[in-house]
């Protein structure tokens, strides 16, 4: 997201040719293969050192879990590494946006005698906002990921100098849970930020909710109807039969005055 905001800010003529639709699902697609790559390579290390490596474990299990490679140092590896390229492009971006500022007050001091409508501030103002949405996501992300990342650094570093005691432990694996719950918050914030703030995906997200809550209640409807077909048998029989004595007992009195 930060490079496509650089470029269009930065190159607006390349970011026309370059970010397509079609582009934009082929990022999306290296994005989480890349992401499931990661996400099991202890798995996949594994397979292929399993059969090769003689070691002291039993299964394939206890392979994966015992090695030495973990996977969690290079999803925070890659964490740091995002940030850092974050803070640099928003770094350009911040700067170029101070230009078109500069552009646009001179170009509206300009042409607003005249009567002239010039788009500049309409543009810098689009950005601004594109500007504030991915700093909330940016300060989320930061909020979220880097304690978890500095603690599991440090941790590394403390536990190969041999200065994490046994007595330690078990506060540590408990701060580092807490850690792991606020580095989930981020699944969380992003999709409402996005709700909040881009307005196509809030039509979006409005469209997908009218249709869950239309397949919960025709699923709803389904289980109270069924609910009531396995339940309530008897008290429908003896309902209907209530109504039929009802009906007849009503009926008397219009033969009898047809008769009349």
């Amino acid at each position: 997201m930060a490079i496509i905001h650089f470029l269009a800010i930065k190159k607006p003529l390349r970011y026309r040719t370059s970010i397509t639709t079609t582009h934009a699902k082929w990022m999306l697609g290296i994005f989480w293969l890349f992401s499931f790559l990661v996400g099991y390579s202890d798995l996949l290390i594994g397979l292929v050192d399993y059969h090769v490596k003689d070691d002291t474990t039993d299964n394939y299990c206890q392979h994966t879990i015992f090695n030495h490679f973990h996977s969690q140092q290079i999803m925070f590896a890659i964490a740091f590494v995002c940030f850092v390229v974050m803070a640099y492009l928003y770094g350009r971006i911040f700067h170029q946006m101070k230009v078109h500022r500069s552009f646009a007050r001179e170009d509206d001091t300009l042409f607003h005698s005249q009567g002239h409508c010039w788009p500049l501030q309409h543009t810098y103002r689009n950005n601004r906002k594109a500007i504030r949405t991915t700093l909330l996501i940016f300060g989320t992300f930061f909020v979220c990921w880097m304690p978890l990342t500095m603690f599991e650094l440090v941790m590394l570093i403390r536990a190969k100098q041999g200065l994490i005691d046994s007595e330690s432990v078990p506060t540590l694996l408990i701060a580092g849970e807490y850690l792991h719950d606020v580095l989930l918050l981020n699944s969380v914030c992003d999709p409402a930020i996005y709700i909040m703030r881009v307005r196509d995906v809030r039509a979006g997200f409005e469209r997908f909710k009218r249709r869950c809550c239309r397949c919960l209640s025709h699923i709803w409807w389904l289980l109270v109807t069924v609910g009531n077909t396995r339940s309530d048998p008897p008290v429908a029989l003896s309902a209907l039969n209530t109504d039929r004595s009802s009906s007849n007992n009503l009926r008397v009195p219009h033969e009898l005055i047809e008769s009349l």
